[in-house]
C-alpha cells in the first residue's frame, strides 16, 4: 500500500484537491487523507513530504471545521514516539500550529489537543535527553513565546486544560514561584 501510495502520488492529490478544490470535494479529500494517515505506513510518507504539513495546517485554517481532526491526526502522530517523526514535523512548524491553537482558537477541545501534542513532544525530547540526543524541543518552543501562551491558559475554566498546562509546566520548564 505504502508504495502504491508513494508511486500514485495518491496524498500529493488529496492534498492538491483539498486545497483547490469547492468545499465539498476538499472535505472528501480531507476525511480520505485522515484516514489514510490513521495508518502507520501513511504517516511515514507524510512525514518525508517538506510541505505536507504546511499544506495540512494552511487547509485546516482556511476550512476550520476541519480543526480537530486534523489536530488529532498531529497528535496521534506525537504519540508514535518516532523521535526523528516528531523533529521533522518540528522542523514544519508543529509547534507553531499548537502555538497558534491555543492563542487564537478558545475551544475547549483543540485547546486539550495542543497542549497534549505539545506535552507528547517535550516527553520525547526528555527521553532523548537522557540518551544525550537532546533536540531542544523546549527552547524552540519558548523562542516562540509559547511560555507565555501557556501562563496565560493557567486560569483557564475548564479543568483539563488547566491540569495540562500545570503537567507541562511541572515536568518541562523551571516553574517560578511567583506564577
Amino acid at each position: 500500500m505504502k508504495s502504491i501510495l508513494a508511486e500514485k502520488h495518491i496524498l500529493d492529490l488529496l492534498i492538491f484537491n483539498m486545497i483547490n478544490c469547492e468545499h465539498s470535494i476538499a472535505q472528501k479529500c480531507f476525511w480520505i487523507f485522515i484516514n489514510l494517515l490513521s495508518s502507520s505506513l501513511c504517516i511515514e510518507i507524510f512525514i518525508k513530504q517538506e510541505d505536507y504539513v504546511a499544506k495540512l495546517m494552511d487547509f485546516v485554517f482556511r476550512e476550520t471545521d476541519f480543526s480537530h481532526e486534523a489536530l488529532r491526526i498531529f497528535v496521534v502522530i506525537t504519540r508514535k514516539e518516532n523521535f526523528s517523526f516528531v523533529e521533522k514535523l518540528r522542523n514544519q512548524g508543529i509547534m507553531e500550529l499548537f502555538i497558534f491553537v491555543i492563542k487564537h482558537l478558545n475551544e475547549t477541545k483543540l485547546l486539550k489537543l495542543a497542549l497534549e501534542g505539545l506535552y507528547n513532544i517535550f516527553s520525547l525530547e526528555k527521553e532523548q535527553a537522557e540518551n544525550n540526543k537532546n533536540k531542544n524541543f523546549v527552547l524552540k518552543f519558548e523562542s516562540l513565546n509559547g511560555e507565555n501562551v501557556l501562563i496565560e491558559l493557567q486560569h483557564h475554566k475548564n479543568i483539563d486544560v488547566y491540569n495540562l498546562v500545570f503537567m507541562i509546566f511541572d515536568e518541562f520548564f523551571q516553574i517560578d514561584e511567583d506564577y
